[in-house]
């Protein structure tokens, strides 16, 4: 036994559990997971901000290792890494600022791009500031295709003209990949089994996007942690603490957690609270500390699902908004470098000025959302539907209340992010055959196919016991 380490940043996520007395460590939960149980605490967790803010899993007794820590194989925790945020340090201009990001930019793009296996090399392009920002450096010494998922009909949420966009300005090679309605229904399960657990975002798409790149590269670049290093989230920045409050309960506040989950699910975490559990870990009264939230709760969430993503396509994943030098830089830089006048990014944009289309530096900040709010209501309502009658069938949830969110977004009212959420996981519990709660926690018998799935396997095994103690 020996003390594992996550990286800094949470690039490569690392999982530890005990069991009958032995400390064990993976890269996935898969390997230490043999009879999966549910962490309810997580799980209120998860529908609370759409992400899990303790070091808990979806899965009882498997926890990760937070970015910039060492475990002892007592589970004891160390921190070895700190993100300074709230102490500005940088006294230079802002032009000379602007000037040395340039450079900054540049040599983080070579660092991901050269110091790596001797493999073909693409990146992520959306159309937004963030992948241009990588192709701009990437393709100045390099073949770098890139990659880009739209949506059909929806061009309010499909960004692959700006890709295009791009990718002329820079002669880049661009392939691209339209999704329709049936990508949700095709593909949920796949992304849920690989994310293994639950984590931030509508994730269908990315899992097209790492789909689409692997049949090009080995390597891919994304523009990951630009937003949290140069202030992408401006409506985080001017709004009150109530207001924030609000934006970080993503999901289900908690003052509904009574009414969502199930007695069972609140009598068995009673006492417990996600928000205060979000309370002792972060404040959040000045620009500084919303950066440091961004930093070290959102993006880890990324991270991990980045991580599983690429993973399943064979794929390694380098970012360079996260090399050492260009970090530190960003964080010793004052906040109105970054955020001023409502307009987040401010530097780089800058940084960006002769280099990327005006439109593109200036255009603010989309993100990449599918347009399931209209397709959640048309082509896939009887999707939906159907996974919310079997949510109904389980112990987690109060089914009026399913029904009120299904009946409520049907009817105009936009509960995208949660319908997801709810459907994938709907998804987890099939594929790691998890319903029933009875004493023992919870006890994975999904449904009558199931059980009868698990009969004949169980008969099966018996034969084969039987063959093996007392062969003809």
């Amino acid at each position: 036994m020996s003390v594992i380490r996550a990286d800094k940043y949470g690039i490569e996520p690392v999982y530890y559990t005990t069991h009958d007395g032995k400390f064990l460590s993976g890269r996935t939960i898969k390997e230490l997971v043999l009879r999966p149980k549910i962490d309810l605490y997580a799980l209120r967790e998860y529908f609370t901000f759409q992400n899990i803010v303790s070091d808990r899993t979806l899965f009882k007794g498997v926890k990760v290792v937070p970015p910039g820590c060492e475990v002892n194989p007592d589970g004891t925790l160390h921190r070895y890494f700190y993100f300074e945020t709230g102490f500005p340090t940088r006294k230079d201009k802002y032009k000379d600022c602007v000037e040395h990001l340039r450079i900054l930019l540049n040599v983080a793009v070579w660092h991901s791009m050269f110091q790596t296996s001797q493999t073909p090399v693409g990146g992520l392009l959306s159309g937004g500031l963030d992948s241009s920002v990588i192709a701009t450096f990437a393709q100045e010494d390099y073949l770098y295709p890139t990659f880009t998922v739209g949506f059909m009909d929806y061009r309010k949420f499909d960004e692959s003209e700006l890709a295009t966009l791009v990718a002329k300005h820079l002669n880049l090679v661009n392939h691209q990949l339209l999704l329709g309605p049936s990508a949700l229904p095709d593909t949920i399960d796949k992304v849920t089994e690989a994310l293994e657990e639950l984590r931030i975002s509508i994730t269908y798409p990315d899992y097209a996007a790492y789909q689409l790149a692997s049949m090009s590269v080995k390597t891919l670049l994304t523009g990951t942690g630009g937003d949290e290093l140069f202030a992408g989230y401006p409506w985080k920045y001017k709004a009150s603490d109530s207001e924030y409050l609000a934006m970080v309960q993503r999901l289900v506040p908690e003052r509904d957690h009574s009414e969502f989950f199930s007695d069972y699910v609140m009598r068995e975490t009673q006492g417990y609270s996600p928000l205060e559990e979000f309370h002792r870990r972060y404040r959040y009264d000045t620009i500084y500390d919303r950066f440091y939230i961004d930093l070290k709760f959102g993006l880890f969430g990324q991270l991990i699902t980045n991580d599983k993503l690429a993973r399943r396509h064979g794929l390694q994943v380098k970012y360079p908004f996260l090399d050492d030098e260009l970090v530190q830089f960003a964080l010793s830089l004052p906040a109105e470098y970054k955020y001023k006048n409502g307009v987040g990014k401010r530097i780089l944009r800058d940084a960006m000025k002769g280099l990327l289309p005006r439109n593109i530096i200036k255009r603010p900040k989309q993100g990449f959302y599918p347009p399931d709010e209209h397709w959640y209501r048309n082509e896939n309502a009887e999707f939906v539907g159907k996974k919310f009658d079997s949510l109904k069938k389980t112990d987690f949830f109060k089914p009026y209340y399913l029904d009120k969110i299904y009946v409520e977004h049907m009817s105009g009212v936009n509960h995208t992010r949660l319908l997801w959420s709810l459907m994938s996981f709907e998804s987890w519990l099939r594929i790691n055959r998890i319903n029933r709660i009875n004493e023992d926690g919870v006890h994975f018998i999904y449904n009558a196919e199931f059980r009868e799935d698990l009969k004949r396997f169980e008969e099966e095994r018996d034969k084969l016991e039987l063959a093996r103690y007392y062969p003809r």
